[in-house]
């Protein structure tokens, strides 16, 4: 891997370009931890440093184009495209349960979004979910909830599907930690100050 190359692209062209959620995810597919990224946009001029940078290492895309958006899957091992199913053959829209294989999402996060992807007040209820644990003394907030952001999916909303969510956040910041220290980059250190510098948690945001 040309790590010289993946610090220009993440220290420079991406960041303008791509929010921190769409970089992380590229990230993690390059180096191994998750099997695939998901990326929508709807300025195309987007498109132009993703190929680019699909092509630059190796990572295998299809793209889509849905009514409003831009759509990219993208992932290392081709074979991986198999679990995305369409909803009907002659639209762009795939499943929500084929798109959270694809991203080697937890099954009880998938089938707990699948449930209650109707409810509008589901991120209102991931909220009040983390507080309740933290109030109940069952989390420590400053150092859990930033590492929520990390994980890039609504977790089951029970006390194991959050705890089992920040685990998977506190492996990815060692795994961010231990790239920059095999490396000598700065990519991981960038990225987790982002994150951890927020005022807030950004899933907090979002209600």
């Amino acid at each position: 891997m040309d790590v010289e190359l993946l610090e220009e692209y993440f220290l420079e062209k991406f960041v303008p370009k791509l929010d921190i959620n769409s970089r992380l995810s590229l990230l993690f597919v390059v180096i191994g931890d998750k099997p695939g990224a998901n990326l929508m946009f709807i300025d195309e001029s987007r498109q132009e440093v993703l190929e680019e940078f699909c092509e630059d290492f190796g990572l295998d895309y299809k793209f889509f184009e849905t009514e409003i958006h831009r759509k990219y899957y993208i992932t290392k091992e081709e074979e991986n495209f198999v679990y995305l199913e369409k909803v009907e053959e002659d639209k762009p829209y795939h499943t929500k349960r084929s798109e959270g294989k694809f991203l080697g999402y937890p099954g009880n996060a998938v089938d707990f979004f699948i449930n209650n992807s109707g409810n509008r007040d589901l991120l209102d209820r991931y909220e009040d979910k983390v507080d309740d644990l933290i109030k109940r003394g069952r989390l420590e907030e400053e150092e859990n909830t930033f590492l929520l952001d990390l994980v890039l999916f609504v977790p089951e909303l029970t006390e194991k599907g959050i705890k089992d969510a920040i685990e998977i956040g506190e492996k990815r910041r060692e795994l961010l930690r231990q790239f920059d220290r095999k490396n000598n980059t700065k990519i991981g250190q960038n990225l987790l100050e982002e994150i951890f510098g927020r005022d807030t948690p950004y899933f907090r945001r979002l209600t």
